[in-house]
């Protein structure tokens, strides 16, 4: 219903780890680079309300990417997989999921232009914050094209301008759309967007839109079996499968000051999905959709068919380290202690019910964490607490009986 608790990492200790590494090497360096890079990251819960459908330990993430250059050509690859992190995640990628993040090619020009072609990424609004943080989804990817054009504003200062057009956009909160039959394709996505640092202010802002975002993939064939359970050759059973398909769109942004040892600053996100059809024929690449019906509903179609809804996320956060008041180097040269809060709320609304009360899905979050950090290794302590307007959160019996959800967890990150 909400979006997945995202991995907000300490933005202003994780700087010193950054997920691309420094290329700024001599012309004989710069013929051939290869820049491998990634991020683990475990949970445990040391106490949770809802503890009876959430697993004590929780392998949340790992990542592995590469990147390749090579005079002005270059490559990216970057892989992921999601490990037991509960139904929310496993209901739309399923349990220990691998997915590519991103998977390009392409050309940086000395004009700070660069062209890529495959599954790209944008860039996408910060967020500041410990780790349970709800934050955007940062879908900031798409299947297709892009071009990114860096700006400089004087000294360190640069902006950056983002325009990716393709025939897959990253679903919010839900499944990709981006496997499906060879002669289905949904319309063109696209993602706009720019990001900007100066002197310490930083801003994103980037909006997408897509039509006909296919929801479900097209018609199968099943093999019909004797009574012993054995398929009888070449019988076929049809199995249809409603395509459906519906328009999305989706901005994100963000402000916030970001200094050597601390930093500051709110995001915001509206996911808009229109009302979901089913689509009645498919010409030159273009989809021909119209409602759902009766008779739609033997296929698993909603026939009154799924309305319009509208999902806000807004936050607020801060965060930290022991730097800002000249504690450092504990353990071993450059470790420091980290802190942060922040606070977020969650809204959905669907067209199909009245403004009421009742119609309000509205969850609001606070999470405060302290935690120790040494080079890419980081482990942080944390409390979150989540109040809800309805009785949305189970117990220890597995039944919705609370408004509000308390969870203190440990996680441990290891990034290079």
């Amino acid at each position: 219903m909400f979006s997945a608790r995202k991995i907000a990492l300490l933005a202003a200790v994780v700087a010193q780890a950054p997920a691309f590494a420094n290329t700024e090497k001599s012309d004989k360096e710069l013929q051939k680079a290869v820049i491998p890079y990634g991020l683990i990251q475990a949970y445990s819960n040391l106490a949770d309300s809802q503890a009876a459908g959430t697993p004590e330990f929780q392998l949340a993430n790992v990542r592995f990417g590469l990147r390749v250059s090579e005079g002005i050509t270059r490559a990216q690859f970057e892989t992921q997989i999601l490990g037991n992190v509960g139904p929310e995640i496993s209901a739309t990628n399923g349990i220990n999921g691998v997915s590519i993040r991103r998977a390009d090619v392409g050309l940086s020009l000395p004009s700070n232009t660069t062209f890529s072609l495959g599954r790209t990424r944008l860039g996408g609004a910060d967020a500041w914050g410990m780790d349970a943080t709800i934050t955007v989804d940062q879908f900031s990817w798409i299947d297709g094209v892009s071009v990114v054009q860096k700006l400089s504003l004087g000294g360190k200062n640069e902006m950056s301008v983002s325009l990716g057009v393709g025939n897959s956009m990253g679903f919010p909160g839900g499944r990709d759309s981006r496997v499906f039959g060879k002669t289905l394709k949904t319309d063109r996505g696209v993602i706009a967007g720019t990001k900007m640092n100066y002197d310490g202010v930083v801003a994103a802002a980037f909006f997408g839109m897509e039509k006909n975002q296919v929801q479900q993939e097209a018609a199968s064939a099943q093999t019909v079996v004797n009574a012993d359970g054995k398929p009888i050759d070449n019988t076929f059973v049809k199995t249809e499968r409603k395509i459906t398909a519906r328009d999305v769109s989706h901005f994100e942004g963000s402000l916030g000051y970001n200094r050597d040892n601390w930093a500051f600053g709110g995001w915001y996100q509206s996911v808009v999905r229109s009302k979901l059809n089913v689509v009645t024929s498919v010409s030159k690449g273009k989809f021909d959709t119209a409602a759902a019906t009766s008779d739609d509903a033997k296929f698993g179609v909603i026939s009154s068919s799924i309305p319009k809804t509208t999902d806000v996320t807004v936050g607020l956060g801060f965060n930290g380290d022991s730097q800002l008041f000249g504690v450092g180097d504990l353990l071993q040269k450059g470790d420091l202690i980290t802190y942060g809060f922040s606070t977020s709320k969650v809204s959905k609304r669907d067209d199909s019910i009245a403004d009421s009360n009742e119609a309000k899905q509205d969850q609001t979050q606070v999470v405060i964490g302290a935690g120790y950090a040494a080079g890419g290794f980081q482990i942080e302590l944390g409390h979150e607490y989540t109040m809800a307007d309805d009785k949305v959160f189970t117990g220890k019996d597995g039944k919705p009986e609370s408004k509000t959800s308390n969870r203190t967890y440990l996680v441990g990150i290891y990034s290079f």
